[in-house]
């Protein structure tokens, strides 16, 4: 048996919902989605329309099996958003802190920091983490 290609669609939060913000998505080359599940509210994103597209166009096609990744700070708005998940430490590990930082603590996160340092830090994490 085949051993099976991890596959990620790169998504981004969707703000509007109405059919002209649908349209102008399609435009610029991206698809509509709604994410349900995790036990979590549903999540509206916008994904690259040619990246779904190569997904069927591949020997699986409508039979494929992917992951969505929602930009961090979208994924760290709805957890905090769910009740039984709302008190979990966030932490955002990432290479452009300085860009990111002020965003990700506003959507909820408790700490920032920067990717290189956290590789061979981890006492470094720990002192993040409530």
């Amino acid at each position: 048996m085949a051993e099976r290609k991890e596959i990620i669609i790169r998504a981004t939060a969707r703000e509007g919902r109405g059919k002209n913000d649908a349209r102008r998505a399609r435009r610029n080359g991206q698809v509509p989605v709604t994410i349900y599940g995790g036990a979590t509210e549903a999540v509206a994103a916008l994904a690259p329309l040619s990246e779904l597209a190569a997904i069927l166009r591949s020997d699986t096609g409508r039979n494929t099996i992917f992951t969505v990744d929602i930009d961090g700070v979208e994924a760290t708005r709805a957890i905090r958003s769910d009740p039984d998940m709302a008190t979990i430490p966030i932490v955002a590990v990432t290479s452009f802190s300085s860009y990111y930082h002020d965003e990700a603590i506003e959507a909820g996160c408790n700490s920032v920091i920067e990717k290189p340092s956290i590789m061979n830090d981890v006492e470094l994490l720990r002192s993040v983490l409530p």
